[in-house]
């Protein structure tokens, strides 16, 4: 028993669809729906990347900040600088 999509740019026999001039508008239609879910992908994960990017540069600036800002060995209560 063989298990075919309906959907997507295949035909019931899982052959690529042939878009003859009858039904061009219904077929259009399911291409137009792939080629719209690939774009949208394609520009999440892009915003992924530049998440990742925006939050690792924002972590090593608190880090770097939280280095500077620490307190003396000497116990005094001033500001010391690591270097």
């Amino acid at each position: 028993m063989s298990f075919v999509f309906q959907l997507g740019l295949y035909d019931a026999n899982g052959l690529p669809i042939h878009i003859p001039r009858a039904n061009f508008s219904e077929r259009i239609y399911d291409i137009l729906v792939c080629v719209i879910l690939a774009i949208a992908g394609v520009f999440l994960l892009l915003f992924g990347y530049i998440q990742i990017i925006i939050c690792t540069a924002m972590n090593y600036a608190r880090m770097q900040e939280a280095r500077y800002y620490e307190t003396s060995d000497i116990g005094e209560e001033g500001v010391a600088l690591q270097q």
